[in-house]
């Protein structure tokens, strides 16, 4: 009996400390829906007099870049989608592959033959690399083709073997990138994920997660002129960007041992004087978005986020350090503090189901436990109302801006998808910091570990 006091004891005043924990971290989101809400942010309408300019606009070379291995099942039906539905005439994708990887090479070899706008680069180093080193060898490419083609690209992106491009996209980043007003070096368009299957809450959690985020908080940055991180897919650079880059980084535009080397990028930007902003543009009723399938299995899932924690907050913080911005520090805060509060967040639900059992099988539980919190006991009480409304704030946010893009139905199905999602993140937490401990033990860099991509069965299929 004694012992169980000392348990219950010991989870009482871990449940004190994430009171206070949550009310802190709390915060700063709080700040991100009253100013999204206060500056009344919203998507550019393009209407048909506006679309008319997008497309009698000028059209600039465009190149695009996809990192390939192991994608010989989706890559075929990838580009010949795009090409089918890409309402733009002047642009190119450059294909990498790796010498062994003979399959994608194959289906490489035959889009190239195929589309007189798709390219192939042959990596010079076995694969996998890292998705950086990749980058940076078909950005070397590209460079060489103009030599020989004399005919320059004036835009750059990323794209992924898996990502359907929107017909519109190409035209909009044309558009805003070549304003006098308003010239960019970087823009970054939406992500979405494609909608899945009620039942299937682990790829569900990518879709709430990226509404919010794509809807609301990187709206928020871009308002007030902050670097961009890049998604890594939808990112468009000028060539003076690159080229600067490139100058700066003995012919590399990326960090060949980031593992998130594309955040890096676009957080940096500012950095080099170059000005970035995110482009939320609607055309009838539809966001102009770069559209894609996230992980569906819970273990996918850890793996590929475990990846992003790795990158932005272990390697961000190492690569990037902080900045002399106030502005800049903040949103990096929010980036990295992730470390701390996905962990809370499962501790608070395992704490929550521990206290429920206790009460159920004694009602004078908490009489027991609480008698050393008296001298505030009342400074606790407000913060857990307080921690109360920020929890119904966020599943209010979360069903709001996924309700915008999926509906009612996927709407309904936040709270346990939260739940869900706190689960995989703080696992992915974990198998990060494991990885990150490794690496300085073994002075070995992490390897590009690649999620299985995949493509609506009926897309680039004629």
């Amino acid at each position: 009996m004694d012992l169980l006091f000392a348990i219950d004891d010991f989870s009482m005043a871990l449940f004190v400390l994430i009171v206070f924990l949550f009310a802190f971290f709390g915060l700063d989101d709080l700040f991100i829906d009253l100013y999204y809400r206060v500056r009344k942010l919203a998507p550019l309408q393009i209407s048909p007099k506006k679309l008319r300019d997008l497309c009698t606009w000028k059209e600039k070379n465009i190149a695009i870049m996809v990192a390939c291995w192991h994608e010989d099942d989706v890559l075929q039906r990838m580009i010949s989608g795009n090409i089918s539905r890409i309402q733009y005439a002047h642009y190119h994708f450059f294909l990498g592959v790796y010498p062994n990887d003979a399959a994608t090479m194959a289906v490489a070899n035959d889009l190239k033959h195929r589309y007189s706008n798709v390219h192939m680069v042959v990596n010079a180093s076995s694969g996998p690399t890292s998705k950086g080193q990749m980058i940076n060898q078909i950005a070397q490419a590209i460079f060489s083709f103009e030599k020989q083609v004399a005919d320059p690209f004036h835009i750059i992106m990323f794209h992924d073997s898996e990502d359907m491009i929107h017909p519109l996209s190409l035209k909009v980043i044309n558009y805003y990138m070549d304003q006098k007003d308003e010239e960019y070096d970087f823009i970054q368009i939406p992500i979405f994920s494609m909608p899945v299957r009620k039942r299937e809450l682990v790829s569900g959690v990518y879709m709430e997660e990226f509404a919010e985020s794509h809807l609301k908080d990187l709206l928020v940055r871009a308002d007030l002129k902050l670097p961009i991180p890049s998604a890594g897919v939808g990112t468009a650079m000028s060539r003076r960007l690159v080229q600067t880059y490139m100058q700066a980084q003995d012919g590399n535009l990326l960090n060949p041992l980031a593992l998130t080397e594309d955040y890096e990028l676009g957080v940096s930007a500012l950095r080099h004087h170059m000005k970035s902003t995110f482009l939320l543009c609607m055309y009838e009723n539809e966001y102009i978005a770069t559209k894609e399938y996230f992980p569906k299995k819970f273990w996918h899932s850890v793996r590929q986020k475990s990846r992003w924690t790795l990158g932005i907050v272990f390697q961000g913080t190492k690569n990037l350090g902080w900045s002399d911005s106030f502005k800049e520090n903040y949103f990096l805060y929010r980036d990295r503090k992730t470390i701390l509060t996905t962990p809370l967040s499962l501790l608070g639900m395992v704490l929550f189901v521990f206290f429920l059992i206790r009460v159920l099988g004694d009602h004078t539980f908490f009489a027991k436990t609480v008698t050393y919190t008296n001298d505030f006991s009342e400074v606790l009480a407000i913060l857990l109302v307080v921690n109360l409304g920020y929890m119904c704030n966020r599943i209010y946010q979360r069903t709001l801006f996924t309700y915008k893009i999926y509906g009612t139905s996927h709407a309904l199905l936040v709270t346990p998808r939260i739940v869900v999602g706190n689960i995989i993140n703080a696992l992915a937490v974990f198998q990060a910091s494991k990885q990150f401990v490794q690496s300085l033990v073994t002075g070995k860099a992490p390897k590009w570990i690649k999620t299985k991509h995949e493509l609506p069965a009926d897309f680039g299929v004629k």
